[in-house]
C-alpha cells in the first residue's frame, strides 16, 4: 500500500534530483546538432525510468476522454475519439494530418497525405508510380499549400484528394479526381480518377504508449535539461499512430482502367507542429515477401531531441514489437542534403537484431509549411531485410532555410474562415 509518506519521499526525491540537473550540462557534440551522453546520462535515465513507469500506471486507472496526451499516456481512450477529424485548438499551429504510403512488388507506388490547419488552409501530397507510365504528381508539387473552400473545411480534403473514415482503426476512404504531370516532364499530363478503401485487421501502433521506454528514455537523457526544455515538450507533444494494411482499388488514368492492391501504411497526427523545430528525420516504410512489415527511423528536433529513435514491425503472424534500437546515423548519412542511394543499416525488434539494405528507384521531393519551412525527399525503394526481399519507400526530412518560391493564393485572408 501507497502512503501518504511514501509519496512525499518520492516526490523530494524526484524534486532534488531536477534540480541537480537542470544545470545545463551537454555532451559531446557531433557536427552542432547531435548531442552525446554527457556526466548525468545515468541519473536522468534513472530518473526517466522511474516517470515513464508512473505515467504508464497512470494511464492504465485513469479515464482519459479528452486530448490530454503526452509520453506514456494515451490521447483518449476510445479509437472513435482517435481515429476521425479532430477539433484544432486555437493555436496557429495547430494540425490533424492523414497520411497513406502504399505499394506492392510489382512496382505500384501511392503517397499521399492531408494536413489540415487553421484557417482553412491544408498542405497536402499526392504521388502514384504507374508502372509503364511513370511517376506522376499532383499539379501543385513540390508546393503543398492550399486553400479549402468553405463546404471542405472540417474534412481530410483538398480540391482533388479526400480522405474519409468509415471504421475506426479498420476502413477508410480514399478518393483523387483530377490532373496529374509526369514527373520530370511537367508538359505530360493526365486525368486520374481513384477510388480505394483502406482495410486493416492489424493492431495500431500508438507512439504515445508503444514505443520502447529506453528509446525515448536515451533520447531525453541526452539533453540539456531545464524548465523551458520539459515545457516545450509539452507544448509541441503530437499524439500520432500508424497501421499497417492493405489499398484495394481503383484508377482510371486517361480512361484506361487499373486494379489496385497495395501494402500500406496509413498514419494520423494531431497537436502542435512546428517545422522550423525539426533539423533532419528518416523513415523506412516497408513490406517483405515474407509478410513482415514496418517503418523505422530517427528524428532530429534539437530544442527538444537531437536523435529519438522510432519504429515497429509486424512480424508475419501480425504480431507488434517496438523498435528497441537503430544504429543509422545522420550525420554519415546524407547530412549534406542528398540522401544516399544505395546503404544499409541494422535495426533490433522483439530481442532479433534486422540487417536492412536500401536501394533507391526513384526519388521526389516536395516542401512542408505555409513557408516551406521543411523539405522532403520521398525515395520509392527496394529493400533487403535479412536476406528477404521487399518494397516501400523512405522519407527523408531537411529543414529548409530558403523562402518559398510560389505565392500564397492572391487575396486569401484569414478572416475569411
Amino acid at each position: 500500500t501507497i502512503t501518504p509518506r511514501m509519496c512525499c519521499y518520492f516526490i523530494f526525491a524526484v524534486v532534488f534530483l531536477f534540480l541537480i540537473l537542470t544545470i545545463f550540462f551537454y555532451g559531446t557534440k557531433i557536427i552542432s546538432f547531435y548531442n552525446s551522453a554527457n556526466r548525468f546520462y545515468c541519473f536522468k535515465y534513472l530518473l526517466l525510468v522511474l516517470i515513464l513507469k508512473f505515467r504508464k500506471i497512470q494511464n492504465k486507472y485513469n479515464k482519459n476522454e479528452s486530448n490530454q496526451a503526452g509520453y506514456g499516456v494515451k490521447s483518449f481512450k476510445s479509437i472513435a475519439n482517435m481515429d476521425c477529424v479532430q477539433v484544432l485548438s486555437n493555436d496557429e499551429q495547430a494540425i490533424d494530418a492523414v497520411y497513406m504510403n502504399a505499394a506492392n512488388k510489382f512496382g505500384w507506388h501511392f503517397i499521399a497525405g492531408v494536413v489540415r490547419q487553421n484557417n482553412g488552409i491544408v498542405n497536402s501530397l499526392f504521388y502514384l508510380k504507374v508502372p509503364g507510365i511513370g511517376l506522376l504528381q499532383a499539379p501543385k508539387l513540390p508546393d503543398t499549400f492550399s486553400v479549402l473552400p468553405k463546404d471542405k473545411v472540417g474534412t481530410f480534403s483538398t480540391n482533388y484528394l479526400t480522405f474519409v473514415p468509415i471504421q475506426a482503426m479498420t476502413l477508410w476512404k480514399v478518393s483523387y479526381r483530377g490532373p496529374m504531370r509526369l514527373l520530370g516532364d511537367s508538359k505530360r499530363k493526365f486525368n486520374v480518377k481513384l477510388e480505394a478503401t483502406f482495410k486493416s485487421k492489424l493492431k495500431v501502433f500508438d507512439f504515445d504508449v508503444d514505443m520502447k521506454d529506453n528509446t525515448i528514455i536515451k533520447s531525453i537523457s541526452c539533453e540539456p535539461w531545464s524548465i523551458s526544455y520539459f515545457k516545450r515538450l509539452k507544448d509541441y507533444h503530437q499524439t500520432h499512430y500508424e497501421q499497417h494494411g492493405e489499398l484495394n482499388g481503383s484508377v482510371s488514368i486517361d480512361g484506361v482502367h487499373f486494379d489496385l492492391l497495395l501494402n500500406c501504411m496509413r498514419d494520423h497526427s494531431y497537436g502542435r507542429r512546428d517545422w522550423t523545430l525539426f533539423h533532419r528525420y528518416i523513415l523506412h516504410i516497408f513490406t517483405l515477401e515474407d509478410g513482415t512489415k514496418g517503418n523505422v527511423g530517427i528524428v532530429c528536433a534539437p530544442s527538444m531531441f537531437t536523435r529519438l529513435e522510432i519504429g515497429y514491425i509486424y512480424l508475419p503472424n501480425g504480431t507488434l514489437l517496438p523498435l528497441e534500437s537503430i544504429d543509422l546515423s545522420f550525420y554519415q548519412h546524407g547530412e549534406a542534403g542528398t540522401p544516399p542511394l544505395d546503404y544499409g543499416f541494422t535495426f533490433k525488434a522483439g530481442g532479433e537484431t534486422y540487417l536492412v539494405q536500401v536501394i533507391v528507384k526513384e526519388s521526389a521531393e516536395f516542401y512542408y509549411g505555409n513557408n516551406w519551412e521543411a523539405r522532403i525527399v520521398e525515395n520509392l525503394c527496394r529493400f533487403v531485410v535479412n536476406g528477404i526481399e521487399g518494397w516501400g519507400a523512405t522519407e527523408w526530412q531537411y529543414r529548409n532555410y530558403t523562402s518559398r518560391r510560389t505565392e500564397i493564393k492572391p487575396g486569401y485572408r484569414k478572416d475569411q474562415y
